[in-house]
């Protein structure tokens, strides 16, 4: 099953995320004891009854479905840059997004995929620093453990009128040359919401990880400019990463913890969804706290030799 990374709420205490995996102290113990005895099956008409999905869509059927004009071409061995690949929509007006779902055509080559929203004059493109930076954030995205976003009653993204769709594609040839075809598949609202869902990044473009350092902290802030009510948050470091943290730094300088990660792990990027929207107020501040392990000691360490920019 898919991992769960998030300290666990105190004792007593309900986990806010409305995904949240993890076992309870119970749970693990009827497990254990399940494996000691053997794994008995148990009646098979008791168990859990197959789950079925409309085309594969996880979604449910999307009213529309965006597709690469042609597919691309991947090359057998080596690296890849990333392949820009922009879709017409073709849309008559602005829509409300509900859920989102991004399928690589070639699940063994895409790595990722960031998709951005850019009207047909460009006006509302991310600049390529903001891009590089992830300041800019994103429309939506495929990571592994990620590929669909359905959103709470009363929010919604906006795609617009003409809109063209940006397929960021990062590619990872596996020795035999073939060709990715992603399409993206959108549920509209039924009317338009309360709240625009947004993503910002939190972004330190200036760290610097030490070679050999087992510990190394970094951070980098946003501040609020305006009421919010935050749906989620999704980490995202690489293979240095081994912990991190989300902070909440109110207008009184009161510190609180919103999402504590003591294991980072790059193979899994998922994203922490709150069961309710978490309301914050303009003027705070949301600090983001990673450690870095660039020693020898950290197995998916490439060059513990290496300053990290």
């Amino acid at each position: 099953m898919p991992p769960w990374f998030a300290s666990p709420s105190a004792k007593g205490h309900v986990s806010p995320w409305g995904n949240d995996r993890s076992l309870a102290e119970s749970e693990r113990d009827d497990l254990l004891s399940w494996i000691a005895s053997g794994k008995p099956e148990g009646e098979r008409s008791e168990g859990i009854k197959s789950r079925t999905y409309s085309e594969g869509w996880l979604i449910g059927n999307p009213d529309v479905v965006f597709e690469f004009p042609k597919p691309v071409a991947i090359k057998a061995s080596g690296t890849m840059p990333y392949k820009q690949v922009v879709v017409e929509t073709h849309l008559t007006e602005d829509k409300w997004v509900q859920a989102i779902e991004v399928q690589p055509g070639n699940r063994s080559v895409v790595h990722h995929v960031l998709v951005f929203v850019q009207k047909g004059d460009d006006s509302e493109a991310v600049s390529e620093s903001e891009e590089a930076e992830g300041r800019g954030g994103y429309w939506a995205i495929y990571v592994p453990g990620n590929s669909t976003r359905i959103f709470p009653t009363g929010f919604a993204k906006r795609i617009p009128k003409g809109a063209k769709l940006r397929f960021q594609m990062h590619y990872t040839p596996n020795g035999t040359a073939t060709e990715d075809s992603t399409r993206i598949g959108l549920v509209f609202a039924k009317q338009p919401p309360e709240h625009e869902v947004r993503v910002a990044g939190v972004v330190n473009a200036r760290l610097s990880i030490p070679p050999g350092a087992e510990n190394h902290e970094e951070s980098a802030t946003i501040r609020l400019p305006m009421d919010v009510q935050v749906l989620g948050f999704l980490p995202r470091m690489h293979v240095r990463a081994k912990a991190c943290r989300y902070n909440l730094v109110s207008t009184d300088n009161t510190a609180k913890t919103l999402l504590d990660i003591p294991r980072y792990d790059f193979n899994w990027q998922l994203l922490d969804n709150y069961l309710d929207p978490l309301p914050l107020s303009q003027g705070s501040t949301i600090k983001f706290t990673v450690w870095y392990d660039n020693s020898r000691n950290n197995p998916a360490n490439p060059d513990p030799t290496k300053t990290v920019r």
